[in-house]
C-alpha cells in the first residue's frame, strides 16, 4: 500500500509537468535533488527543450535521462555558487528527510529572479506531514501562492535591482593565435550581439559601471601579457581556464569552469561563482558531410587524437599546435621532467627543439592516413578556416584522459547540430558530450543518438546575469 501512494505522488507529479509545460519552456529552470526515481520527470523536461539545471547527490546523477540537454551536476545548491538572479523558476524533489538541506532559503532566493516561483514536490507520502514546515522555513523569503496535494507553489518576495553597465572590457593576457584568445573574441562577439558596449583590453582609469572580465590560463603564465594578477583592476572578473589556479587576489571574482569540490579545491575564502565555457554561435553553411567521424583541437598527449583511427567509416582529423610547444625552453623543461639525471642530459642538446618536437608529432599523425583519415595538421589554424574544415563532418568524436573542467573544443562541436562523442569522465559529464567507455560502443551510439540535438548550459547566460544583477 505504502509503494502504491507514493506511486500515485509520483504520477501526479509526471501529470504535473505534461500540463503545465508553460512553466518550463523557453526559461531556464533549476532541479534541486534530481535522482533514479524521478527519471520519468525528467523524460518529460528532456524533451521541451529549455535550458535546465539539475542537482543531485551522487555520481549516478551523470546518468540521467538526458544528461546532452539537462545539465546535471553532482553537488548540493551550498557547493555550486551560481551567479544572482539566473534562474527563472526552480523545482525541489522531496524524496527524503534527510534532504531538507536542498531547502537553502537565502541562495535559492539569490540565485532565482525577482518575482519567480519555487515548486516543492512531494514524491512520498509521509513527507506530507511535515508540509507546513517547509513552507515556514521558505516564507521568510517567498510568499505562499497554494499548494494542490502534493505540490506546494511559492513565490519570490525578491525586488529587481540591476546594474548600469557603461562599457564592458574583455581582456585577454595570452598571446594571440591560442585557445583562450579565440575564446575571448567569441565572447566579444556574443556580447555586442547582446546590445552592450565592449571594449578589447583593459579600462585606462577604473569605473565603478564598467566590467572588467580577463580570460586567463595559468599554465600559459610564462608568456602571459600580465605576470600578477594583482597588476589588474580592482574587481577584475577572472575567468579560469585551467584546472587550478596557485595566485589568488581577493580583490578579484573569479570564475570557474567546474564545481571546486569535484575538483579538490577549496574556494571558501575566495568571491567566486560557477559559469560554465560559453556556448558558441555560428553560421553552419550546407555543407556535404563527407567524413563520418572528426575530432579536433590544439595538440596535447592526453587528447589521444591518434584513437580516431579505430573507428568505422571516413574519418577527419584537424589539428594545430599550442604555442607552448613553439617554446624551446618549455621544451627541454617539459624534457627535463621526464627524463632523470643524467639521461636529462640530453634535453639541453639540439636535438630537443620545438622544431624537432612538431616534426615528430606531424609524422606520427600523417601517419593515421594509412587508416582512411584525412589529416589537417598546422601551427595554427584561424577560426574561420577551423569553421570550414569542421563543417564537413557528420559526428564529432573526443578520446581526452583528463578530468579538467569542461572543454572549449567540445563546446564547439555542439555548435555544429551533429552528435559529439566523448571518452566517458568528468570532463566530459561537464561538457554534456554523448559518453562512451569503449569505442566499440559507438556503432550502438550513433543508432540512438543520430537525430539528438545537444543542448549544452550556456554560459553567456550566467555571465549575462553576473554583470546585471546585483543580487
Amino acid at each position: 500500500m505504502y509503494d502504491i501512494q507514493n506511486n500515485l505522488l509520483l504520477e501526479d507529479i509526471i501529470n504535473f509537468f505534461k500540463k503545465n509545460e508553460n512553466l518550463i519552456k523557453g526559461k531556464r529552470i533549476l532541479l534541486l535533488n534530481v535522482n533514479k526515481q524521478v527519471e520519468n520527470v525528467l523524460n518529460i523536461l528532456g524533451q521541451i527543450g529549455s535550458k535546465i539545471v539539475g542537482l543531485g547527490k551522487t555520481e549516478d546523477v551523470y546518468d540521467l535521462p538526458f544528461y546532452w540537454r539537462i545539465k546535471y551536476i553532482n553537488a548540493d545548491l551550498k557547493d555550486v555558487r551560481f551567479p544572482n538572479s539566473l534562474f527563472d523558476s526552480s523545482f525541489i524533489f522531496l524524496t527524503d528527510k534527510e534532504l531538507e538541506s536542498y531547502i537553502i532559503t537565502d541562495e535559492l532566493e539569490r540565485v532565482l529572479k525577482p518575482k519567480s516561483l519555487i515548486f516543492i514536490l512531494f514524491l512520498k507520502k509521509d513527507l506530507l506531514e511535515n508540509r507546513e514546515e517547509y513552507i515556514r522555513k521558505l516564507e521568510t523569503k517567498f510568499e505562499f501562492i497554494s499548494n494542490t496535494k502534493n505540490i506546494v507553489y511559492l513565490k519570490s518576495k525578491k525586488e529587481e535591482v540591476k546594474r548600469n553597465i557603461n562599457t564592458i572590457y574583455v581582456y585577454h593576457p595570452n598571446l594571440d593565435k591560442d585557445g583562450i584568445t579565440e575564446y575571448a573574441k567569441h565572447l566579444i562577439y556574443r556580447l555586442r550581439k547582446r546590445g552592450f558596449k565592449v571594449v578589447e583590453g583593459l579600462p585606462v582609469k577604473e569605473d565603478d559601471n564598467d566590467i572588467v572580465i580577463v580570460e586567463y590560463e595559468e599554465l600559459l603564465a610564462y608568456s602571459n601579457k600580465i605576470k600578477k594578477l594583482g597588476e589588474l583592476p580592482k574587481n577584475s572578473i577572472i575567468e579560469i581556464h585551467s584546472k587550478k589556479l596557485n595566485e589568488y587576489n581577493n580583490d578579484l571574482t573569479y570564475l570557474y569552469h567546474g564545481i571546486p569540490k569535484n575538483y579538490g579545491l577549496d574556494f571558501s575564502k575566495l568571491k567566486w561563482y560557477y559559469v560554465p565555457h560559453i556556448a558558441y554561435e555560428i553560421e553552419i553553411n550546407n555543407t556535404y558531410k563527407k567524413y563520418d567521424y572528426c575530432s579536433f583541437g590544439f595538440w596535447s598527449q592526453f587528447k589521444r587524437f591518434d584513437q580516431i583511427r579505430k573507428l568505422k567509416g571516413r574519418k577527419k582529423l584537424v589539428m594545430s599546435f599550442n604555442y607552448l610547444i613553439s617554446d624551446d625552453k618549455f621544451v627541454k623543461d617539459q624534457c627535463k621532467k621526464m627524463l632523470k639525471f643524467p639521461i636529462g642530459l640530453i634535453c639541453d642538446s639540439p636535438l630537443v627543439s620545438a622544431r624537432n618536437l612538431k616534426l615528430s608529432i606531424k609524422i606520427k599523425y600523417n601517419l593515421l592516413r594509412l587508416f582512411r583519415v584525412k589529416v589537417v595538421i598546422k601551427d595554427y589554424i584561424p577560426f574561420d578556416e577551423l569553421l570550414k574544415e569542421l563543417s564537413e563532418c557528420r559526428a564529432f568524436v573526443f578520446f581526452q584522459e583528463t578530468d579538467a573542467p569542461s572543454s572549449g573544443s567540445m563546446r564547439l562541436a555542439a555548435a555544429f547540430g551533429v552528435p559529439v562523442y566523448a571518452k566517458d569522465n568528468l570532463r566530459s559529464k561537464d561538457s554534456q558530450a554523448i559518453r562512451f567507455k569503449d569505442l566499440n560502443e559507438l556503432n550502438y551510439l550513433s543508432n540512438i543518438f543520430k537525430n539528438q540535438k545537444i543542448i549544452i548550459d550556456d554560459g553567456l547566460d550566467y555571465i549575462l546575469s553576473l554583470i546585471l544583477y546585483e543580487k
